[in-house]
């Protein structure tokens, strides 16, 4: 009934209500593909799925199955939301193994919460990015009726990665507990276009019959 009544409240003040088909970065035009195109993932957790309540409800991930970890304190999944008075969590989300230029991904989380720290995206599970370069693109928190709050986040990865590690922290500083309502992510990891790749190959091959030519 709670659920119900705070996804009800936050679509009546805002077009990014929880219960919407899209997140707001597809709503608003923030991510420049359509989802299901080569190359990209997408996962979304709403936990509804208690006999599986790590798994996304819905995704499309070729590359392998997401899981989504809670730990906490006095955490416990009620009515399709994770409560407790301090949370953290961990996200894996497999993906393209193609060592191409970049990964962009897309990050969405609906919740209640006094103290948020904000999510981050690493490489390997225990935080760690070497030999890869992580930048943020994008960062906003949106606040809702109930004192329910969006946050959503964009960043780049290059080289792309094999995997991601998603982890955020919510504190409280009253009694009251804290919610997690939702998550969404999508990666797009670009896949050159065939005539890229042949004129890339294209290149090569005229500079070695210059250099062979040339003797340069």
């Amino acid at each position: 009934m709670e659920k119900t009544l705070a996804r009800a409240a936050i679509a009546v003040v805002c077009l990014c209500a929880i219960a919407q088909a899209a997140p707001t970065y597809i709503d608003d035009g923030l991510m420049a593909w359509d989802r299901g195109i080569a190359g990209s993932t997408w996962q979304e957790w709403d936990f509804s799925n208690i006999t599986d309540p790590y798994a996304p409800e819905n995704y499309y991930n070729p590359y392998g199955k997401p899981t989504a970890d809670f730990t906490g304190t006095n955490i416990e999944l009620k009515s399709g939301q994770w409560v407790g008075n301090h949370l953290f969590s961990s996200i894996f989300v497999p993906n393209n193994p193609e060592q191409n230029a970049i990964k962009t991904i897309w990050f969405e989380m609906v919740y209640k919460s006094d103290q948020l720290i904000t999510p981050a995206v690493s490489v390997f599970e225990d935080g760690q990015n070497e030999n890869y370069v992580v930048t943020n693109i994008y960062s906003k928190v949106t606040d809702l009726a109930e004192g329910w709050k969006v946050m959503t986040v964009g960043w780049t990865i290059k080289p792309n990665p094999a995997q991601e590690w998603f982890t955020f922290t919510l504190a409280e500083k009253s009694a009251s507990e804290l919610v997690v309502d939702y998550i969404s992510i999508d990666t797009l990891c670009a896949v050159p276009a065939p005539g890229a790749i042949l004129l890339t190959g294209l290149g090569v091959s005229v500079v070695g019959i210059l250099r062979r030519r040339f003797g340069s």
